[in-house]
């Protein structure tokens, strides 16, 4: 996937946003994205006339192309820099108005005295009348740029922020309609006001749009939630044990139970398999079939109950773990203990983890989706 980072650092206000540019290159490039980097100071756009411009279409062909874009821009009060207005002011031309409708936008805004929020505010409402989404909306003043710079504790939010937007971008979601005018307008309903809690389209269109619950649980990729399962399940079953009961006790018939689908906890002894050697195990559920020629050295960084490092190094067709850290791992996979736990149990795989944040992953990626195939877990 392909991501365009649109950015000024002038000279006279730079704030050190060429600090946080270096931080977003190198989490989403270690995340496996591609990222086209433009600095608008260094194309120096002309202003727009009502005309396209070689540079400025140069500049939107990137955006089309891309899967996500990300904005990061020095502000002066809450007024957005020059080459971000023009850029787009290039943007409203009726040549470039597709460019971004439906389009991920992290915004990012660096301001030295205050006024981030309105300049946030300022360029989001343009962004949505072009119809993009400002899935992400970051402000920051210049002591804010020194933290995150300087101090682990405020990086990793930013780095978990940047995730999160990467996360967005691959599953493509989307979090609300864009007002993008350029295109017939959709009309929101409130529940409150009608009987019908629909999305009602044009006018001139006979088709209404009915967004239920199912389609918006889709929409948002949201996981299915099972804490009730149990207690559902025990009272199906004795339901049908009163039926099945009485209708025997009527044919002078020995009841039959119904045994409760829902294990029973209370009498069984607890596993006491540690994470550690949960962990060591995973040799013996490597699949040699589906590694021919791969080489990786895989990092695992465990935090929490149980606190231990180790690494999985595969050589074509052979899998064998060491305890500590390598020196040169090609992934690094960093997580809590009951997190890895489950994905060494075959709860959830050790993408889907990552995918909903469980799990922090450094290096090459496509190691972390192989991950799941080369390693039989299931529940």
């Amino acid at each position: 996937m392909k991501i365009t980072l649109l950015y000024n650092t002038s000279s006279d206000q730079n704030l050190n946003l060429d600090r946080i540019i270096e931080i977003i290159m190198n989490v989403l490039t270690e995340l496996g994205l591609t990222i086209k980097e433009i600095d608008l100071n260094a194309v120096k756009i002309p202003y727009f006339n009502g005309k396209s411009n070689e540079h400025a279409s140069s500049i939107i062909n990137d955006i089309r192309d891309s899967s996500g874009v990300i904005f990061a821009s020095a502000a002066r009060l809450p007024l957005i820099s020059a080459p971000f207005s023009v850029l787009l002011e290039y943007l409203t031309f009726p040549e470039y108005s597709d460019v971004l409708h439906s389009k991920n936008c992290l915004l990012l805004i660096a301001t030295e005295n205050g006024g981030e929020r309105s300049a946030l505010e300022s360029i989001s409402r343009v962004l949505q009348t072009l119809g993009a989404y400002d899935c992400l909306k970051i402000g920051l003043q210049h002591d804010d740029i020194d933290k995150i710079t300087s101090i682990d504790e405020y990086r990793g939010i930013f780095e978990k922020l940047l995730e999160d937007f990467y996360r967005i971008i691959r599953q493509n979601r989307k979090f609300f309609i864009p007002l993008d005018y350029s295109r017939k307008p959709v009309e929101i309903i409130n529940n409150q006001n009608t009987e019908n809690n629909e999305l009602k389209s044009d006018p001139n269109n006979d088709k209404k749009q009915k967004l239920s619950i199912n389609e918006l649980t889709k929409k948002l990729n949201l996981d299915h939630l099972d804490e009730n399962q149990t207690e559902d399940i025990n009272e199906i079953s004795d339901y049908f044990n009163k039926i099945i009961t009485e209708r025997h006790q009527t044919d002078n018939m020995t009841p039959i139970f119904v045994k409760s689908l829902s294990r029973d906890l209370s009498n069984v002894t607890p596993n006491l398999c540690s994470c550690k050697q949960l962990t060591k195990s995973l040799t013996h559920h490597f699949q040699p079939q589906l590694s021919h020629g791969l080489n990786a050295v895989i990092q695992l960084q465990v935090s929490g109950e149980e606190t231990f490092m180790g690494f999985l190094t595969i050589q074509n067709t052979e899998c064998t773990y060491t305890e500590g850290a390598s020196l040169n791992p090609d992934i690094s996979i960093i997580t809590d203990c009951s997190i890895w736990r489950d994905v060494c149990d075959g709860k959830f795989s050790a993408q889907k983890a990552f995918m909903i944040g469980r799990l922090k992953v450094r290096g090459n990626f496509v190691l972390l989706t192989k991950f799941d195939h080369l390693f039989h877990l299931t529940k």
